[in-house]
């Protein structure tokens, strides 16, 4: 949901400011209908399971993105599914979220996922790689402080 609030965001931010731009006229006309096709399209994407990932063209707009040649859609699903998971632990086991740290990262071959867990030493260490072991098909390792 965030990921879509996001790209909603800045087609409305990237189409003001492109609107602004076009000059006036016949042409303005036709630059307004594209803008509003393509905000049109970003809002009604999770309807429809197609995506326009602006955030991804601007990688400068968003600094939660990667730079050029990473993979930001994966980045930025790794980021999410970290801060869901950190949440969940922290809920789940009475910790607190900022004593919880998760990094997410793909194998080698792009299809499995690594998971790192730090946690404080008083955190019921046991417990929760026996769930994490049950609950998910990651290879995990955690590390206390």
């Amino acid at each position: 949901m965030r990921e879509w609030i996001v790209r909603v965001m800045t087609a409305a931010a990237l189409s003001a400011l492109l609107e602004l731009l076009a000059p006036d006229g016949r042409m303005r006309r036709y630059v307004s209908f594209g803008l509003a096709s393509v905000l049109l399209l970003t809002l009604l994407s999770p309807l429809g399971g197609t995506r326009l990932d602006i955030p991804s063209l601007f990688p400068s707009l968003d600094p939660a993105l990667p730079s050029e040649g990473e993979d930001a859609s994966g980045t930025l699903v790794l980021s999410l599914a970290e801060d869901a998971l950190i949440s969940h632990l922290a809920e789940r086991f009475c910790l607190n979220e900022s004593q919880i740290k998760a990094s997410l990262s793909f194998g080698e071959d792009r299809e499995s996922l690594f998971l790192r867990l730090v946690l404080p030493s008083t955190a019921p260490i046991e417990e929760i790689s026996a769930y994490l072991t049950e609950h998910t098909k990651l290879s995990c390792e955690v590390i206390t402080y």
